[in-house]
Formats: C-alpha cells, sequence, structure tokens
C-alpha cells in the first residue's frame, strides 16, 4: 500500500469503497449541470482504458487530474460548440488526501474548472480547457505547505477521411508552493513545470483491424529538488475487432528519459537505465 493518511476512505485496511464517479446530473433541453464526483473533462475519454486505442498511457497524462468533486455545468451551444464551468474541491490527483485512494476531495480546496469544444467540420475539432486552484495544506498537516496551480490542456483533431485519424495534445502545468514554515523552506519543492506534446496516428483497415502509432515529448522541472529532464516514448499498437463484442490490442513500446537524481539514480532497470522495450496486449470483452 501507498504511504499516506487514509481517513478520507470508507474503510480500513485493504478493503474499502472508494468511487471513481459518485455525482447526480440533471439537465434541460441545452444545458446540464453535475453534483458529486466525476471524471474531470480535461481528459476526454482517455481515463478509461475501453475508450483509448492504446492500452497504456501517455506520460503527458499524467499531470492532469484523474477526477474531481465539485459543480460541473455543461452547455451545448449548437451542433458544433460546447462549453463548459466547473467550481471543484481542488483535484482528485496524487497529492490528494489518501494518494488519489479518497472517496471525496477535500473541501478546504478551491479551482476553477473553464473549457470548450467546437468541430470546425466533419474533420477538424479543437478542445481546451484550463484548471487553475490552491490547495492550502499541501503536505496534510496544517499550517505546512500552500500550493497554487494552474494546467491546460489543448487537443486538435484531423481526419482527413474516415480511414486516418490524427491528434495532437499539448498539456502544460505550473504550481507554485509556499512553506508557512521557515524550517521547511529549505527542503521543499517551490515549484514544479511541466509541459508536454504527444501526438497520435491511427489507420483504420477495415472493420476487423486498426493501426496505431504516438510519439510524445515531456519536460520536467522540480526547483528544490532533482534536475530538469525529458521524457520520450513511442508506442506501436494494433487493434484486432474480429466481433462486436472482443476487442484484442497488442502494443510495442520504447521509452527514454535522461532523468537522474542527485544519486545518479535512473529510471528503469533497477535504477541503473535511461531506456527500456516494453509489450503489453489486453483484451476486452463487451457485453
Amino acid at each position: 500500500m501507498l504511504n499516506g493518511d487514509y481517513r478520507e476512505r470508507w474503510g480500513k485496511g485493504d478493503y474499502l469503497a472508494s468511487f471513481p464517479q459518485i455525482y447526480g446530473e440533471v439537465g434541460c433541453r441545452n444545458l446540464s449541470v453535475k453534483i458529486g464526483k466525476f471524471y474531470t473533462p480535461l481528459e476526454g475519454g482517455a481515463i478509461m482504458s475501453t475508450n483509448r486505442f492504446f492500452y497504456s498511457t501517455a506520460h503527458v497524462h499524467h499531470i492532469l487530474p484523474i477526477t474531481q468533486t465539485g459543480v460541473l455545468a455543461n452547455w451545448d451551444v449548437n451542433s458544433r460548440l460546447s462549453v463548459y464551468g466547473s467550481w471543484t474541491a481542488g483535484e482528485d490527483f496524487f497529492r490528494a488526501k489518501g494518494y488519489g485512494a479518497s472517496t471525496f476531495a477535500k473541501a478546504d480546496n478551491n479551482a476553477a474548472l473553464l473549457g470548450f469544444r467546437y468541430k470546425v467540420n466533419k474533420r477538424v475539432r479543437f478542445e481546451y480547457g484550463v484548471l487553475i486552484g490552491k490547495e492550502d495544506n499541501f503536505w496534510h498537516t496544517k499550517g505546512t505547505v500552500r500550493q497554487t496551480y494552474a494546467v491546460h490542456k489543448l487537443t486538435v483533431g484531423i481526419q482527413p477521411n474516415r480511414n486516418w485519424d490524427y491528434t495532437f495534445t499539448f498539456v502544460s502545468r505550473n504550481n507554485n508552493r509556499t512553506p508557512e514554515d521557515a524550517a521547511l523552506a529549505l527542503n521543499t519543492v517551490s515549484a514544479f513545470i511541466s509541459y508536454g506534446i504527444n501526438q497520435e496516428l491511427i489507420y483504420k483497415w477495415n472493420r476487423h483491424w486498426a493501426f496505431g502509432l504516438r510519439g510524445e515529448w515531456m519536460y520536467e522541472n522540480e526547483k528544490g529538488c532533482g534536475v530538469p529532464h525529458n521524457h520520450y516514448e513511442v508506442t506501436l499498437g494494433v487493434n484486432w475487432t474480429p466481433s462486436d463484442w472482443l476487442v484484442v490490442r497488442p502494443e510495442i513500446r520504447y521509452d527514454y528519459t535522461d532523468y537522474y537524481d542527485e544519486w545518479g539514480f535512473r529510471c528503469f532497470k533497477n535504477a541503473t537505465k535511461a531506456d527500456q522495450f516494453g509489450f503489453g496486449i489486453s483484451t476486452v470483452v463487451k457485453f
């Protein structure tokens, strides 16, 4: 189990209830409102593995929140444009109480979430979202560290014909942390900056076979901890759909990072290598 405070969860030890989504929704005509805990619209359809072409996730998605707790309103202005706005209790991110395992986000954090989706035509689409917020007790101890953050995501999709689909995604995060205790100032990360680009090209050969290529680059810099570093990743995947209820998704992935810590440890193979090859396969059964 991960370290952290699990008092926000429903249950103890290894047995608990921590709902990824639990919300109520009401709507009228082109307007709808969600209240509760829900998947963030910043991620689009990338959170659930079954909604993605690739089984594995890109590095840039790791700097986005997954779920949020609050009130989210969505307005379909017309058939091309949708806008949304939300107040949330921060972001249910890896620094949330319980390291993402909490049932709901803490109520003393606040964030504003705004965005839109726009279809230029049948072939081109845009999405943009921004999350701006603050977190008073970053280390979960009263009077320690106050954090402010801004997260941006821009997606451009191009589908020249029914066989090809290209997606470009830019993501950035800027966290600023201020220790309230002078004794923590020398040992606390004062800022976290991260941004990157992810590109995916999907070719649908026929109703049974589709092939995908993903390439990305991401930069990270934690001021006061470690050194600036870059992540690179290339993935080649296949989707085989022999029937309407079955999808088989094998993929080959290569990762490289120039990250190393103050002791010279790397990211892969017991902290000795800067790169690695990986292979994975998943099967989705629909019913």
